[in-house]
């Protein structure tokens, strides 16, 4: 169990383990490698997650798809305004952002507009 723990906590577990007699000396001896650490492990899988391989939830949720893709946003939106100089970051990246969707929206809207009459005009000559 000691060999699957994350790295951090390994010692500990295994000194108290000692101390109240679950252990003895020996099984301390051997080495314990420090590469379970969550980061280790999250750059190790993300190769996996990115493909699809490894899904969030690999044995299934209970979340709607709207309700999985809110999680993920709020779980976003929690990491990227921790401190004050990202919640910065993160307020103009949003700004730009719906900057660019209005232009595309505008884009969009006189394009539709534009082949809207196009199609129109080519109707009414025949």
């Amino acid at each position: 169990m000691a060999a699957i723990t994350d790295s951090r906590f390994q010692h500990a577990l295994l000194s108290t383990a000692n101390l109240t007699g679950k252990l003895y000396d020996a099984p301390i001896k051997f080495r314990l490698s420090g590469r379970n650490t969550p980061d280790r492990l999250q750059s190790a899988l993300a190769p996996l997650r990115r493909d699809g391989t490894l899904p969030d939830y690999p044995l299934g949720s209970d979340f709607t798809p709207v309700e999985y893709r809110l999680f993920k946003a709020l779980s976003l939106l929690k990491a990227n305004s921790a401190t004050g100089g990202t919640k910065l970051k993160t307020i103009a990246r949003a700004l730009m952002r719906a900057r660019r969707r209005r232009k595309i929206s505008k884009r969009w809207r006189e394009w539709v507009t534009q082949t809207h009459q196009g199609l129109a005009k080519r109707c009414t000559r025949t």
